[in-house]
């Protein structure tokens, strides 16, 4: 009898904790899986962190998982366990994650994923393929584009430029919101007819170099008033030119206003303002969509302008604070969609990047490549450009391209980052997973 009672209550302790196991009652909301490098200070992975800190507060469950070694194997080894926990929304972040993101979808099809900055790719060249418990967010960089150009026009410039590096979807954005900005200011100006100009440059990269200044010389020499600089390298090039031939430019994507007062104001975005706009997104009656991108911007905090307004001449605060208010209300929609013609009020020209010149024919075409001090004049000074020009010639007849190797030294620290993170280490572990993939 003792034996029968004792064997009902060993079998009612499994019942019920194989049914816990089943509902994974203690199974973490919101997850996050990294490679080595783990969650750090001042990364996209640190923002995602301090988004799901904050949604979980004391309601939810929350891990991390870290990669014992930067494989595919020792990544996906994280996925599986997140999913194991039965983690309910699991985070990733950036390009690194685009392969483990895709693999894992088809993997644990009842997990749902999340890529910040990032698609789910196969490889690296692939086209981004989704499944439905998959989600990319990004940024919406037409909204950036968007107060640039408006902030351009509204600041009395009717000659403005635009460079970004490369020709991807996120500068294209950029680009659009750029045009419709400049539209929108030039409509409340009630300006004629193609007064306002925009001449586009698409650089072929996003690199640090004095041929993105050639770039961004040449667009001023050619009576460009102002010019947009998308992209940290490419930014940090313009903002060498316009030193030089003391001219006002506007960052994108990154805070250039404390280097140099010829930066007349930044857009900048947040990722960590992303994320918890994606978090609140997952817990409303719609949820979360599933099977593409979604893109977070100015309606939600995602992107915002830094300015000194001193700097500015009738470009106001007001000005700023009213147009992110119709962005918000919906009264104001940007568009993505690539931008190839102007509209109404701008006439847009896309031309090729003229840096195909080396650097002694950019000096003979008066084109200056060495930086002026910041004067801190960005607002009144004069276009005249031809002492400057004068003495590049000089500088240039001496040593043909000098400049170019003491300029990147001094910029970048690209060998050894390549050094560092040039190994690939995925052959064996994509042999064992064919089979898995495929099916």
């Amino acid at each position: 009898m003792k034996k029968k009672m004792v064997s009902l209550v060993l079998i009612a302790v499994m019942t019920l904790t194989m049914g816990a196991c089943g509902k994974k009652e203690d199974a973490p909301r919101y997850g996050l899986v990294t490679n080595t490098e783990g969650i750090g200070t001042e990364s996209l992975n640190a923002e995602a962190w301090a988004s799901i800190q904050e949604a979980a507060g004391s309601e939810y469950l929350y891990k991390y998982y870290t990669a014992e070694e930067d494989t595919d194997k020792g990544v996906d080894e994280q996925f599986d366990a997140a999913a194991d926990d039965g983690t309910e929304l699991v985070f990733a972040c950036g390009v690194d994650m685009e392969s483990a993101i895709f693999r894992a979808q088809r993997s644990h099809r009842k997990t749902r994923y999340v890529l910040v900055d990032g698609l789910p790719r196969k490889d690296e060249d692939d086209e981004a393929s989704f499944r439905e418990n998959t989600t990319s967010i990004a940024i919406a960089t037409q909204d950036e584009g968007y107060i640039a150009g408006y902030g351009a026009v509204r600041n009395g410039y009717r000659k403005i430029g635009f460079i970004a590096g490369g020709q991807n979807d996120t500068n294209k954005r950029y680009l659009s919101g750029y045009v419709q900005g400049a539209e929108k200011a030039a409509t409340e100006l009630n300006l004629g007819t193609g007064e306002i100009k925009v001449f586009a440059v698409y650089a072929e990269n996003d690199e640090l170099s004095p041929l993105r200044m050639t770039d961004a010389l040449v667009l001023y020499k050619q009576g460009v008033e102002v010019i947009y600089a998308v992209g940290e390298n490419v930014a940090n090039a313009v903002y060498r030119a316009a030193q030089s031939v003391s001219k006002p430019f506007i960052a994108g994507g990154l805070d250039m206003n404390s280097l140099s007062a010829n930066c007349i104001f930044s857009t900048v975005n947040s990722y960590k303002s992303a994320v918890d706009a994606a978090l609140d997104d997952f817990d409303t009656e719609e949820g979360l969509p599933g099977g593409e991108t979604v893109y977070y911007g100015a309606a939600d905090k995602a992107v915002r302008i830094i300015a000194d307004y001193t700097r500015l001449s009738s470009f106001t605060e007001t000005d700023y604070n009213g147009i992110v208010r119709q962005i918000m209300e919906g009264s104001v929609e940007v568009s993505g969609d690539e931008m190839t013609e102007g509209t109404t009020h701008v006439a847009l020209t896309i031309t090729d990047p003229p840096s195909g010149m080396d650097e002694s024919t950019a000096a003979a075409a008066g084109l200056n490549t060495t930086p002026a001090a910041d004067t801190g004049t960005a607002n009144t000074a004069s276009a005249d450009t031809t002492a400057e020009t004068e003495n590049t010639e000089e500088a240039a007849s001496e040593e043909e391209g000098t400049g170019e190797e003491e300029y990147t030294e001094e910029d970048t620290g690209e060998e050894e980052y390549s050094e560092e993170n040039g190994e690939n280490t995925e052959e064996e572990y994509t042999e064992e997973n064919t089979e898995e993939e495929e099916q």
